[in-house]
C-alpha cells in the first residue's frame, strides 16, 4: 500500500492544531468507529482502515452513525479497505490510532509504516499491552499510551452503539524520557472525542486494566454469564481473585505498581492487600454490589465467542502467562484460561458455567497453598 496524495499546505515537521490534523484509525470496530465519528468533524481528515468491506462501503456511502449513551452522532470519515490499492491517505499523518484487535496489531504495522513520519503520534486504544509492539516498531518516544474507558459494539455496517456513559481516556507518554510534546498534541485531539486525562503512571494504569480484563473477560466468555453475574458468583470470584493475583505478582516483578481504576471504581492494590486468607472473597462484595445493575452485561471477549470470532485471550491472559514465564515465575490460572477459551473457540468445549469448574478447583487449590 502507498499513500495517494499529500496536503500541499502542510509541512510534515509542523505541529498542527486539532482542526488542521490528519488522523488515521487502524481498525473500524466499536472503539475505532467511535473515535472516528467524534473526530471527523473536528479535524481536517479522518480515515478509517478496516477489513470489513460492508462496513467500509457503508461509511463511504452513507456515513457513520454512533447511537447510545451520548445520543446520536452522524459523521462522514473516509474509509479504506485493507485490500484497497492505492491507500488514499492525506499526508502528513499527525496521529495513527491502533484500534484493532490485539491479534491484528503486528499485521497493521505494515500499513502504519507506509504513512508514518517522525512527527506522527502513535496511539493504542486497545486492550492488552500493544504499546510494547508499537514502541519496538516506531520508537518509544513516538508512542503515547491510552487507557480506554469507552464501550460499545457494532450494530451493523456503518452503525455503532455506544454503551458506557461518561467514559473517556487516560493517556501518558510510553517513554519515561519523552518531552510531553506528543502527549499534549494527542490530548488536545482526543479531548474532542471524550474526556481525556493525563497520567504520569500510565504503565501502572495499563497493567491495572490488564488485571481487570484478565479476570473478567475470559470468565464471561467461558461461562456465558454477564460481568455482574460472574462477580455475584462466590466461586467465580475466587477464580477471578486468583487470576488477578498472578497478574499483580507479574507486575510487581517488573516493579510496576498497580494504579486505581477510578472509572471502574476498583483499587487493585486495596483488594489484593486486604486479602491474606485462603478464600479471598469478602473484599469483593462491594465490587459485586456495584456491578449488580450489570448482571447480564458481557464483554468483548464474550461477544467474540458468540459470533464465532477469535478472541484476544492470547494478548491478555496469554501475555501474562508468557511474561511470568520469562521472569522465572508462573501464572497457571492465566495459562489454563487460555487453554479453555481456545477449546471453546475450536468447538471442543461448550460455553457454560460448568465449563469453569476446573478453574474453580485449581483456584481453590492455589488459594489454599498461598
Amino acid at each position: 500500500m502507498s499513500p495517494l496524495h499529500s496536503d500541499p499546505g502542510r509541512d510534515a515537521r509542523s505541529s498542527p492544531s486539532v482542526s488542521d490534523s490528519n488522523i488515521v484509525i487502524l481498525g473500524g470496530g466499536a472503539i475505532g468507529s467511535i473515535i472516528a465519528a467524534y473526530l471527523a468533524g473536528a479535524v481536517r481528515t479522518a480515515t478509517i482502515v478496516d477489513g470489513w468491506g460492508e462496513h467500509v462501503a457503508a461509511i463511504n456511502q452513507s456515513g457513520l452513525t454512533v447511537d447510545g449513551v451520548r445520543g446520536v452522532t452522524h459523521a462522514y470519515p473516509h474509509a479504506i479497505g485493507l485490500s484497497d490499492q492505492p491507500m488514499t491517505v492525506v499526508l502528513p499523518v499527525d496521529a495513527i490510532f491502533f484500534a484493532c484487535k490485539s491479534q491484528d496489531t503486528r499485521a497493521l504495522l505494515a500499513v502504519a509504516s507506509t504513512i508514518v513520519s517522525p512527527e506522527t503520534v502513535i496511539v493504542s486504544t486497545q486492550n492488552g499491552m500493544n504499546e510494547e509492539i508499537l514502541a519496538d516498531a516506531f520508537g518509544a518516544e513516538q508512542v503515547v499510551a491510552a487507557v480506554t474507558e469507552l464501550g460499545g459494539y457494532l450494530a451493523g455496517p456503518g452503525r455503532v452503539i455506544e454503551t458506557r456513559a461518561d467514559g473517556g481516556f487516560v493517556i501518558g507518554d510510553w517513554s519515561p524520557t519523552a518531552d510531553g510534546r506528543r502527549r499534549a498534541r494527542i490530548g488536545a485531539l482526543m479531548q474532542r472525542c471524550a474526556r481525556t486525562e493525563v497520567s504520569s503512571s500510565i504503565r501502572g494504569l495499563l497493567w491495572s486494566k490488564l488485571w481487570w480484563n484478565c479476570m473478567l473477560n475470559p470468565l464471561t466468555a467461558i461461562t456465558g454469564l454477564g460481568q455482574g453475574r460472574v462477580l455475584a458468583d462466590r466461586d467465580l470470584r475466587v477464580v477471578a481473585f486468583a487470576i488477578g493475583q498472578e497478574v499483580a505478582r507479574t507486575a510487581q516483578t517488573l516493579s510496576i505498581p498497580l494504579e486505581d481504576l477510578k472509572y471502574f471504581g476498583v483499587s487493585p492494590a486495596k483488594l489484593i492487600a486486604a486479602e491474606h486468607r485462603p478464600m479471598p472473597v469478602d473484599a469483593w462484595e462491594e465490587v459485586a454490589e456495584r456491578y449488580g445493575d450489570q448482571l447480564d452485561k458481557g464483554t468483548s471477549m464474550a461477544r467474540d465467542i458468540g459470533l464465532g470470532r477469535p478472541t484476544e485471550v492470547d494478548s491478555l491472559n496469554g501475555y501474562v502467562a508468557d511474561k511470568a514465564g520469562s521472569l522465572s515465575g508462573e501464572a497457571p490460572l492465566n495459562k489454563f484460561v487460555v487453554d479453555i477459551v481456545h477449546a471453546i473457540e475450536r468447538g471442543e468445549l461448550q460455553q457454560g458455567r460448568e465449563t469453569a469448574a476446573p478453574l474453580v478447583e485449581l483456584a481453590r487449590g492455589t488459594a489454599a497453598r498461598d
